[in-house]
Parts: C-alpha cells; structure tokens; sequence
C-alpha cells in the first residue's frame, strides 16, 4: 500500500509533471516487482482530481482501480492500514516519519556501490 499524503501541494508543485514524466512514474508502479495493491492519496485539494485524471489515462485498469482519494488524514491513514505501523505523526504506533526517512537515506547510502554498478545496465 503506498500512501501520498499531498498536505502543503500546490497547483504549481503539478507544472513539473510533465506526459513523459507521468508516463515513467506510472510505468514504475504498473511493473516494479512489486506492484502496489492500494494508493490511496490523503489531503487531497479540490483540483487534484483533474491531475490524477491525467494521471489514470497512463495507467491500465487495474490499477485505475487501486487508486483511492481521500480529503482527510490522520483518520483515513488508520483505517488503510494497522496504527502499529503508521508513524506517530498519524497517529500510529512507529517511529516519525524523520527517523524513518534518516534509516531508509542510510539504508540507500550502504547499498551505493550496488546502484552504482547497476547504473551500468540497460534493459532494452
């Protein structure tokens, strides 16, 4: 379940989404490994509707039907998924969400070698 809280999104965030950059984005999520089975977006603006509208024309209709929108936050966060995981700032059980985003950079940064190595190849 991927989870994009858009708290602080403004109309001028969506300009740098560019076609060829929803395409990719989009792209990611229909053939990752690991597919995503819900994204749910929380503190949703009014005018996020037309850019998930662009959005959903990139994606296949399977996923179309993963994508939920919610206008609210910390009570939507805990019904989609166990309060035991969610960071405290959603009211959840875990750490915040600063001490996860410092263990998951430093996670990234033990493994350089490997996406620097793996930068060297292409799927064609």
């Amino acid at each position: 379940i991927a989870i994009f809280d858009l708290t602080g999104i403004h109309f001028g965030h969506y300009r740098a989404l560019t076609p060829s950059l929803i395409k990719n984005i989009v792209n990611s999520w229909q053939n990752y490994n690991i597919r995503p089975q819900q994204l749910e977006f929380l503190n949703v603006p009014s005018y996020v509707n037309i850019i998930l509208g662009i959005v959903k024309g990139f994606m296949n209709e399977k996923l179309k039907k993963r994508v939920k929108v919610h206008r609210g936050s910390i009570e939507k966060a805990q019904e989609i998924v166990s309060k035991k995981i969610l960071p405290f700032e959603y009211g959840g059980d875990s750490e915040s969400i600063q001490s996860l985003g410092n263990y998951w950079y430093n996670k990234l940064l033990s493994h350089a070698e490997w996406f620097t190595e793996d930068e060297k190849y292409q799927a064609r």
